[in-house]
């Protein structure tokens, strides 16, 4: 099945619809989310990505993060990507906005909204796109992005930057 992603302007306005393959290929800014997970002891859900994706292949990303579809409000995206990757449905109401980036990647280029949500009680599965996946302590993950910056999407430090503020 096609994807079909959202293209935007610097500022998160629709502009047209393009497949993910054309967005990445022509490096069009498009619309995705950025979503943060924390449990009830406040640590966020980190994982690694598969050695198979096309981008940023083995770095270590946040909770998840994912293209919005033809039509798609953020806050719709963050819950359908929040079951279909890691398998928890959360109510839109549990989602907190964090804010918007513009991350300029090779092949990647992205207007993404970040969201937080706490306090959840579910433990994620793996997905088919990741190698392994874990709880792990806000203040780790901060001394981890500093020391070892190279094994972390950038789109991921500057969405931890964002939080942190």
């Amino acid at each position: 099945m096609v994807e079909l992603v959202q293209i935007v302007d610097e500022k998160g306005r629709f502009k047209r619809v393009a497949t993910r393959e054309e967005a990445h290929i022509r490096n069009l800014l498009h619309k995705s989310v950025r979503v943060l997970l924390f449990n009830k002891k406040g640590q966020l859900y980190v994982q690694q990505r598969s050695f198979a994706k096309d981008i940023d292949p083995g770095l270590w990303e946040g909770s998840l993060a994912g293209h919005a579809v033809r039509g798609e409000d953020p806050i719709k995206t963050a819950m359908r990507e929040t079951k279909e990757e890691l398998g928890i449905r959360i109510p839109a109401k549990r989602f907190r906005k964090v804010g918007s980036l513009v991350i300029a990647n090779k092949g990647d280029n992205i207007h993404s909204t970040v969201y937080a949500v706490r306090n959840v009680t579910k433990t994620p599965k793996l997905g088919k796109e990741v190698i392994q996946g874990h709880w792990e302590d806000p203040k780790l993950i901060t001394k981890a992005t500093k020391q070892h910056k190279h094994k972390f999407r950038k789109s991921f430090l500057l969405a931890w930057k964002l939080y942190s503020k």
